[in-house]
């Protein structure tokens, strides 16, 4: 992971937030650094956190969120739960 995005991402879980929102957190990343992302994704929801993530990438989406919900120009047009998701341990 890039020495900016490394840096943002320790301040991000610097405080223990409850609620985490991000924005394409993957963008830009190499596909080491996306595990890497995803592993820290997954065990804040394991550890009971909540995150509303945006992404294009629905694999991404489908590996991490249990509930999904798609917007089209700022209307929500579906939601529902991703039956894809991991179990929450």
């Amino acid at each position: 992971m890039g020495c900016c995005k490394g840096r943002a991402w320790r301040r991000l879980w610097w405080n223990d937030p409850e609620l985490l929102i991000l924005d394409e957190p993957t963008s830009a990343l190499d596909p080491l650094a996306r595990v890497m992302v995803r592993e820290l994704l997954l065990s804040a929801r394991n550890h009971g956190k909540t995150i509303f993530l945006s992404s294009h990438l629905l694999s991404e989406v489908e590996l991490v969120c249990d509930r999904v919900a798609v917007l089209h120009r700022g209307k929500l047009v579906r939601l529902g739960r991703n039956s894809r998701s991991p179990a929450i341990e």
